[in-house]
């Protein structure tokens, strides 16, 4: 604002102080749905299983911020195609050529999408209209239509009022105080600012009924609890009733037909007799959304996060539900604790694991010679009365330490008595490392751990992130859609992995 500060100043402390209402606009339309949910299928899928395709990645990046035109763009779709048709078509052969599968699958149905928007639609567009038939008799001569990205279309004549598109950064530095503002997109389109300061009587936020439309209220010290903050950033406000994101089926042809857990299920049964004795599990099938699937072990916790604390448990199979939202390491089915526990051992570790893997190598040996089922009755007969099958096998799982009847399987094992107290020496330290790095990599994934993936998860059925600290290693949170109760026997390489049907 130009001019004097003080009077200025004045004016907008005036309009703060009076009341304002923000309201959700919803806009349905099955074609920009199919569009939004083949886009986002594509990217689930890209996200999931060509993480380290740099090519494919930037190739889909270029087209989705083509793509994105048609959900936040109040140009009309024709003038979108002239500006961007040979572009688009350039990005789909590029995938077609190196990505053939992917491209039938995904591209070809975009492209009939964009090709009835095209032929059917093209000298209109639909937020547009939307407005035209929402939000007509509000308008006055201060009214405003924002954006978040520069517009081709300068303005909207309603009610024979020029009412200007204006891009909302550049709106605030205008310092202007409005009758209406109409944004285009959720507040989630737009920085934080925009959902606590309203610079005018009434605000409304327009978008497709697919996204979610609602302002979600921050504390700005999350660490006290409500009862000892103040805000009164939310004063003399009246919100309407937000939207949450519409989860909009679509016909994706093989793809989106359920898979058959029978059929993975006789598979892995097929396989397990060519499975070495040592690297047998007995796991259960868990389904997980946009299927995908997983094996975890009847023996084994994994982490289960809690939405709403956002915090990390470790739970049995047993202890699962339908729903919870499931931890895994992306790209290995090792614990990450052995990584940070060999940090923590420093020098000592390649000793303490040297050791470790003598026994367990000396004890593969024996599952081998004799079997494990034999093996088991031999360990028993021996004393051992804990060395069952699946016992004998979880310990030598990466995971596992050593087992409480560590010195009697040594001596079984024909080691001496100085061997026997180094492994066992060793093994108290790798112990008390582990103990260590699963405090610390929970306090790391609980620092990494924000808000924001709990969307993620809402809108895609999963979520990626990593930790700063956690080096090279990244995370999916993955929801639990079915358990197959029965129990088969995988090989140890395919435990706890994300598998696509």
């Amino acid at each position: 604002m130009a001019g004097n500060r003080k009077t200025h100043l004045e004016l907008i402390n005036s309009h703060f102080k009076k009341p304002k209402n923000v309201q959700f606009i919803q806009v349905e339309n099955a074609e920009i749905s199919t569009l939004y949910t083949l886009s986002k299928e594509f990217s689930n899928e890209i996200k999931r299983h060509y993480e380290f395709e740099d090519q494919l990645k930037e190739t889909f990046t270029e087209f989705k911020k083509i793509i994105n035109r048609f959900f936040t763009s109040l140009d009309i779709y024709s003038n979108i195609f002239d500006e961007y048709l040979n572009e688009i078509f350039n990005l789909l052969q590029n995938i077609q050529s190196r990505y053939p599968d992917l491209f039938k699958q995904y591209c070809i149905p975009i492209a009939k999408i964009l090709k009835t928007i095209q032929t059917e639609y093209g000298e209109s567009n639909f937020l547009k209209n939307s407005i035209s038939e929402k939000l007509q008799n509000i308008v006055t001569k201060k009214t405003y239509i924002l954006t978040k990205f520069l517009s081709n279309t300068p303005f909207i004549v309603l009610n024979d009022i020029e009412v200007p598109i204006i891009k909302a950064n550049e709106f605030i530095k205008l310092g202007i105080v409005a009758d209406n503002v109409i944004y285009i997109g959720s507040p989630f389109n737009y920085d934080k600012k925009y959902s606590s300061l309203f610079f005018s009587k009434n605000t409304y936020f327009l978008t497709y009924n697919i996204f979610n439309n609602q302002i979600q209220k921050t504390r700005n010290f999350p660490q006290l609890s409500v009862s000892d903050t103040i805000t009164t950033i939310y004063d003399n406000i009246q919100f309407s009733d937000g939207h949450k994101g519409a989860i909009f089926e679509v016909e994706l042809g093989d793809i989106a037909d359920d898979f058959n857990e029978e059929e993975i299920i006789k598979h892995y049964e097929n396989n397990a007799t060519s499975i070495k004795e040592a690297d047998r599990v007995e796991c259960k099938l868990i389904l997980l959304e946009n299927r995908c699937y997983s094996f975890i072990p009847n023996s084994y916790k994994i982490r289960r996060l809690e939405p709403n604390s956002l915090k990390l448990d470790s739970v049995e199979i047993k202890q699962i539900e339908l729903g919870n939202l499931l931890l895994f390491r992306n790209h290995s089915s090792v614990d990450l604790i052995i990584d940070i526990a060999d940090t923590i051992l420093d020098v000592k570790a390649t000793r303490c694991r040297t050791n470790q893997r003598i026994w367990r190598k000396r004890l593969t040996k024996q599952i081998n010679r004799h079997g494990i089922k034999e093996l088991a009755q031999l360990l028993n007969s021996q004393g051992i009365s804990t060395a069952s099958e699946q016992n004998i096998r979880n310990w030598i799982e990466p995971e596992r330490i050593a087992p409480n009847c560590l010195p009697e399987l040594l001596k079984f094992l024909e080691f001496t008595e100085k061997e026997i107290r180094s492994i066992i020496y060793s093994t108290e330290l790798i112990r008390s490392a582990h103990l260590k790095a699963g405090r610390f990599i929970t306090t790391q994934l609980l620092e990494s751990i924000k808000l924001e993936l709990i969307n993620d998860i809402e809108e895609q059925g999963f979520a990626t992130f990593s930790a700063d600290t956690l080096v090279g290693a990244s995370f999916n949170i993955e929801v639990v859609k079915q358990i197959n109760e029965k129990t088969i026997v995988v090989d140890r390489k395919d435990i706890l992995k994300i598998w696509r049907a």
